[in-house]
């Protein structure tokens, strides 16, 4: 039976039904395809996203980078007009890692936050091996910083997931998401 002649696709020989749906599978690829290529036209007419640019006040990343360098650390800068200013700064010691990230938006003698991230390997190292060098970074400098208040911090919550304070200019937060991972964020404080 021919395709012309046939009612529904069920009264097709095997070989017509084939070119059937072969024929509409084609088509649907060609129609997606175009639906996924972008037209060329922006809906943003080619605005920028400015990224805020807050700052804890006193915090140099080149004080925090060249310490780290002092402690065995390598340091890897990222400097981009659009995404920001990032230096990750990262030391693997047997069975763990530990990893700065400094991130400014637009200054290189400025921060708005910094991350710690340690990472331990099951079996070869215990996450409380950590805890040493967490309240170290979080002894950072900056303007309103108190030292001790944040060691102490680290010291009472090394263990307590999303524990949080604030202290001066910054937002100090640990993490604690499972027995090998622990992360300290450091954020600049903006009151609501």
């Amino acid at each position: 039976m021919k395709l012309t002649e046939a009612k529904t696709v069920a009264d097709l020989n095997p070989k017509a039904r084939k070119r059937l749906l072969g024929f509409t599978f084609g088509i649907l690829a060609i129609l997606l395809i175009l639906c996924l290529i972008p037209s060329g036209e922006s809906s943003d007419a080619g605005e920028k996203v400015e990224i805020p640019e807050y700052y804890i006040e006193g915090f140099e990343p080149v004080t925090t980078y060249m310490n780290l360098k002092e402690w065995g650390f390598t340091v890897k800068k990222d400097f981009d007009v659009q995404a920001g200013n990032l230096w990750t700064c990262t030391r693997e010691d047997y069975g763990i890692t530990h990893t700065v990230t400094i991130y400014s938006p637009k200054a290189a003698n400025k921060a708005q936050s910094m991350r710690l991230n340690i990472m331990v390997e099951p079996g070869y190292a215990s996450i409380s091996q950590g805890k040493y060098f967490a309240e170290k970074i979080a002894t950072i400098i900056y303007d309103s910083a108190d030292q001790s208040k944040a060691r102490n911090f680290v010291q009472e919550n090394y263990n307590n997931d999303k524990a949080s304070i604030i202290i001066g200019d910054a937002v100090f937060t640990m993490y604690a998401p499972s027995d090998y991972v622990r992360m300290l964020n450091v954020d600049k404080y903006i009151p609501q």
